[in-house]
């Protein structure tokens, strides 16, 4: 229902939420306030694989509660949601399809991905406020998967690219807290970077571990940058120094030609910010290889050698992707990693990584 009163425009969603035309409004760094869509418009779908019915995805939408009661879910194992961000899809992102035949391949769990494309074109402020309707939705889903196969939120990780997320973070947000596990790949920058209330954006708080990968943290106004530099997670890692990425500028000479049109185009301008994924996927590959990220005041003392070793308490590196969680469980005082800035450098192409440091 959409209420205005004194210029103020306000509409519910029953079990999602309400939204207003000024919510987390920032004159320097939000200064659009968009209305997110209805769920109904929105139409997220989500397709759920496993070993079982692998490559014939069961589809299903957040609120169709006897489809996820009926579905192929297996309680015996964890759960993997992957989400997209803007102007991606299951369809044209195939890194999605990637990261999930890799986690299956791994080992079986349950994988979800959730496609929002109907709901995350232009303008981009409309975009980012139906990540605000997203994520609950996702949020209702692992409920509904709790309820009905006796599971916990903490047997969940979502992975986010971009918006992405964010959305995570909001699923987060609507499970209080207790979802297990956020990875960020490059979360997205305008209009949230620079926000003060942590409800608008991806957060340390929205599971019980998160961590974001930083590839493009140049400023949007700058040089096209879709990342940003400040620290949210657990752990943040700023390969290369979390702004621009080797091996782009000669990829983005050459990607029309290589990848068609489509992912061509996508490739010429986000290349820094689709890093995130490639680094990610191959910390997949071979997570032994995956080198240490180690805490530093700046990338440029970094890169001078000043920082190479992990501390009395080992939190002062860490290790990008899949095995950084497991290696946070050996640091006595885990926290201590929250507010710093972890760096590596990687090669320009694949493979990126070399062993370990």
């Amino acid at each position: 229902m959409i209420t205005e009163s004194y210029g103020l425009v306000k509409i519910t969603y029953p079990g999602i939420g309400t939204f207003t035309d000024v919510d987390f409004y920032d004159s320097k760094w939000r200064p659009f306030v968009a209305i997110p869509q209805s769920p109904e418009e929105i139409r997220a779908i989500f397709m759920l694989e496993n070993r079982k019915n692998q490559f014939t995805p069961y589809r299903f939408f957040y609120n169709e509660f006897e489809k996820i009661r009926s579905s192929p879910f297996d309680p015996k194992l964890r759960t993997k949601i992957i989400v997209h961000g803007f102007i991606d899809s299951s369809s044209s992102g195939h890194w999605m399809r990637d990261v999930k035949d890799k986690y299956l391949e791994i080992e079986d769990t349950n994988v979800i991905i959730c496609d929002w494309s109907r709901a995350n074109f232009f303008p981009y402020t409309v975009a980012t406020a139906n990540t605000r309707v997203v994520g609950p939705m996702i949020g209702i889903v692992i409920q509904q998967l709790c309820k009905f196969f006796n599971v916990t939120e903490d047997s969940f990780h979502i992975i986010g690219h971009s918006l992405g997320s964010h959305i995570a973070g909001y699923a987060g947000k609507f499970l209080n807290g207790k979802l297990g596990e956020i990875t960020g790949l490059d979360p997205a920058g305008p209009y949230y970077e620079g926000l003060k209330d942590t409800r608008a954006r991806l957060w340390h708080t929205d599971a019980l571990f998160v961590q974001s990968i930083h590839t493009d943290a140049t400023h949007l106004l700058e040089s096209f940058g879709f990342g940003t530099y400040e620290t949210f997670s657990h752990i943040d890692i700023y390969p290369n120094g979390g702004r621009t990425q080797p091996g782009c500028d000669q990829e983005r000479s050459t990607a029309i030609q290589t990848e068609g049109l489509l992912y061509g185009v996508r490739r010429l301008i986000m290349c820094n910010h689709q890093r995130a994924i490639e680094f990610f996927k191959e910390s997949m590959i071979d997570p032994e290889s995956t080198p240490f990220a180690y805490a530093c005041d700046s990338f440029e003392a970094f890169d001078r050698g000043e920082c190479s070793e992990c501390g009395l308490d080992g939190s002062r590196c860490t290790i990008l992707g899949m095995m950084a969680q497991k290696y946070r469980s050996f640091i006595k005082n885990p926290d201590q990693t929250i507010g710093r800035r972890y760096f590596l450098t990687t090669s320009p192409h694949n493979i990126f990584f070399s062993k370990k440091n």
